[in-house]
């Protein structure tokens, strides 16, 4: 009975803390490297909604040149800038 006490009011306070949580709570920017998730970026416009859903405003891209396939959508420029700007994303 103590112990269901116990982690009831655990659960509570947790809960209402959560509320106060934050992604970012140092004040700085989230971002990832696109090379642990370079299997995804072949559609780079649905790649970039994606990582902007899940939290992350800044990507650090890489040269496509030399990296075959995986990266082949980073070759068009205009495109992958044009992608980044209808999001929160910056590079």
């Amino acid at each position: 009975m103590e112990k269901a006490v116990i982690s009831s009011g655990a659960a509570g306070f947790l809960a209402a803390t959560a509320s106060n949580l934050s992604a970012a709570p140092l004040g700085l920017p989230i971002g990832s490297q696109v090379w642990p998730t370079r299997s995804m970026i072949k559609d780079f416009p649905a790649y970039v909604k994606m990582m902007a859903d899940i939290g992350v405003t800044r990507l650090e891209l890489c040269s496509p040149v030399g990296y075959g396939a995986e990266f082949s959508s980073l070759a068009n420029g205009r495109m992958e800038k044009k992608s980044r700007a209808s999001s929160p994303i910056t590079a």
